[in-house]
């Protein structure tokens, strides 16, 4: 099964790109070339503008409902989600894209940012190893293939116009709610230089009530998973997980009865157990938690009966039926402080929230949820994702991380299970020397080792920590700066 990432691929063309020539469209300086077409983004035809310069900077627009916008501005890859950013993207994300867009300017061969061996390209800065495959002189795909799902960039079709050409259509077999562009036109257009340049911070569509109180009300669990209870249409309809890990929202179909969204797509979701199922996406729903309002919320929707939301292991965990699942779209739009250990939640609004520089690191997004940088025995660093869904568990590293890391060897440990959003995944289970996020270390700390197709293998990252790892700390997101803080509780 392939990896699912909830996050947009930029646009990919190739500009009559040769396997032995750089052969390119030449473009004067204030010249950029806007290309039109649709986008096929969780089953729907979508309306795509992609502005391109000869310097390779870029912007993508996805209408409708996704309203999306990711752009280069030579430096950083960022994206406006919905409405909502920009944020800067990383790893497999950002270079999916980067490969994607260089092969549009010139032959990836001699590029001067992209290492090449015979057929194998890889960038400079990069670890994915993309092998290139021609067909009489163009280029037809792209394969990483030192990922374990061997994603995929293909290359149909040819439109051609003055000696010009770009591919006609483009199939991204890489997991994305994206799977598919088919272009129509293209033309020289004049745009000033700071075009690519990144925009400030927006949020469209989100309002907040400075008479409502920050804190916000949650329930904490044996489990220490963290649950919320939003308003829906102003309507109060039942307890959701709080999940730093979900790259989407999830609302179930019992919860919303009363109303008539718009069914918009669909998308697949799944996660830890490596299974995958097809859910509807409406759009429009109007949510309130705390003094935050979102007017119009894209959804996946649920379509569990009433008795297996009531036997999920989120209801059997909270006692009472668990309605839906919130994470990325609100932390995309507040300044959220988490405090796993005692169960707390605030949202602030961050037009007016100011974040103390002593307690703030990098927080790297990657398919919609956020990752820090840690370091743990034997002095290893690596990025792991801030999952408060995985609730008072401790560190949990996807299989690829054990294999690379030899993270097995030596280490005593016990085989069993857990369960995830794709289901069942085998894991060892054993103590970690130490771990240290964000300035504190946690000693002798029980870790979960994931085994075989897990559905979370990762050549970028190493894994998830749980409560257990980040409770001595109050942690703060804060995704239009790309900033995460620890502040010792």
């Amino acid at each position: 099964m392939k990896k699912l990432y909830f996050a947009c691929l930029c646009m990919i063309l190739l500009f009559g790109c040769e396997q032995n020539k750089n052969k390119s469209i030449t473009l004067k300086e204030s010249e950029v070339l806007l290309i039109k077409g649709t986008a096929k983004y969780s089953g729907a035809e979508l309306p795509l503008e992609l502005f391109i310069d000869e310097k390779g900077m870029f912007i993508a627009k996805i209408g409708g409902w996704a309203n999306q916008i990711t752009g280069f501005d030579g430096e950083r890859i960022w994206r406006i989600d919905n409405g909502v950013g920009p944020f800067d993207i990383d790893f497999s994300e950002r270079e999916f894209m980067l490969f994607a867009h260089w092969s549009l300017i010139n032959n990836l061969k001699y590029s001067k940012r992209v290492n090449s061996s015979n057929d194998t390209l890889q960038l400079d800065d990069g670890l994915l190893k993309m092998v290139s495959n021609y067909h009489e002189g163009m280029l037809k795909e792209l394969t990483a293939v030192n990922s374990y799902y061997q994603e995929s960039i293909s290359f149909i079709g040819l439109l051609e116009k003055n000696s010009f050409k770009i591919p006609q259509e483009i199939k991204l077999d890489i997991g994305f709610p994206l799977s598919s562009y088919s272009f129509t036109s293209f033309e020289k257009v004049q745009k000033s230089s700071d075009w690519y340049k990144k925009p400030n911070y927006q949020a469209v569509g989100v309002s907040y009530n400075p008479d409502i109180q920050s804190k916000i009300e949650v329930r904490k669990t044996a489990s220490g998973n963290l649950f919320i209870k939003p308003t829906i249409q102003s309507k109060e309809v039942g307890w959701f997980l709080f999940d730093s890990g979900a790259g989407i929202s999830i609302i179930e179909s019992e919860a919303i009865n009363d109303f008539n969204f718009a069914v918009v797509g669909k998308q697949i979701i799944g996660g830890i157990g490596g299974q995958s199922m097809e859910e509807e996406i409406i759009a429009g729903v109007n949510i309130s938690l705390g003094p935050l309002t979102i007017d119009k919320l894209n959804f996946i929707k649920s379509e569990k009966t009433l008795d297996e939301i009531r036997n999920s292991k989120a209801s059997r965990i909270l006692g009472e039926p668990v309605m839906g699942v919130l994470g990325w779209d609100i932390l995309l739009r507040s300044i959220l402080e988490m405090d796993m250990h005692n169960g707390t939640i605030t949202i602030n609004n961050p037009a007016n929230y100011e974040l103390d520089k002593k307690y703030v690191e990098k927080l790297f997004l990657h398919w919609n949820v956020p990752y820090v940088q840690a370091t743990f025995e034997g002095n290893k660093k690596g990025y792991f994702l801030i999952d408060s869904g995985a609730g008072n568990k401790g560190p949990i590293f996807h299989s690829k991380a054990v294999e690379r890391l030899d993270l097995l060897s030596n280490r005593k440990t016990e085989s069993g299970k857990v369960i995830g959003a794709g289901g069942e995944a085998n894991v060892e289970i054993g103590t970690l020397d130490w771990i240290q996020v964000g300035g504190h270390r946690t000693n002798k700390i029980t870790s979960i080792f994931l085994q075989g197709d897990d559905g979370e293998v990762d050549l970028f990252t190493d894994g998830f920590l749980g409560g257990k790892a980040i409770q001595s700390q109050i942690i703060v997101f804060d995704y239009a700066n790309n900033k995460i803080g620890f502040i010792p509780r």
